[in-house]
């Protein structure tokens, strides 16, 4: 998908979240004009998130995103899948964070699903980069990299890029493995920053 050159410097406001990627093979390009910049603004209103993928090769490159409740998030809609080759790369989220959370609320769940091949690279954050595998069992994420983005955090607490595979009741035979977290840039006050 790529935009119109008369939407460069556009700013799109959504009354509802957008539907969530489930359809494998899907590149978002908001790059207009090459520069690996976003050139469109997606705006929401804090009470939804902005992007959700729940497919393989998906690509989600150069979009601004404001005023969203998260941003690029990989939700977990699913049991038994296998998500591979997704990327998210050169989004700018003033104000907001990536996740793959994959607790379906907060309730134990089996879920077993499979992660691999993620990219997180050249991004603009206001919060964080938050990968958990709370409240669920059997999960794996394989070949992570979370590389070359920018995270400034704006307040006190928490963790700027935060990788868990399980915290809470039910989180077992989680596995995280091939992780690579490299030239990132932190700034503000995380509690900690890896």
């Amino acid at each position: 998908v790529r935009f119109a050159a008369a939407l460069r410097g556009a700013t799109l406001q959504l009354a509802r979240s957008l539907p969530v990627l489930e359809r494998d093979n899907l590149i978002i390009n908001g790059d207009i004009d090459g520069d690996n910049r976003p050139d469109i603004t997606l705006r929401g209103d804090g009470n939804f998130p902005g992007i959700q993928i729940d497919a393989s090769r998906i690509t989600i490159h150069a979009r601004r995103l404001e005023r969203f409740g998260s941003a690029g998030m990989f939700p977990v809609r699913t049991l038994d899948k296998v998500h591979t080759n997704d990327t998210i790369s050169n989004l700018v989220i003033p104000d907001g964070t990536i996740t793959l959370h994959a607790a379906q609320g907060n309730t134990p769940a089996v879920t077993r699903n499979r992660w691999v091949d993620l990219l997180i690279a050249g991004n603009e954050l206001g919060r964080d980069i938050f990968i958990a595998l709370h409240f669920t069992a059997g999960n794996t994420i394989e070949r992570l990299s979370i590389l070359r983005n920018i995270i400034r955090t704006e307040t006190a607490g928490g963790a700027a890029i935060s990788v868990g595979a399980g915290h809470f009741v039910g989180s077992i035979g989680n596995v995280i493995r091939d992780v690579l977290i490299a030239d990132n840039v932190i700034e503000g006050n995380p509690d900690m920053g890896i």
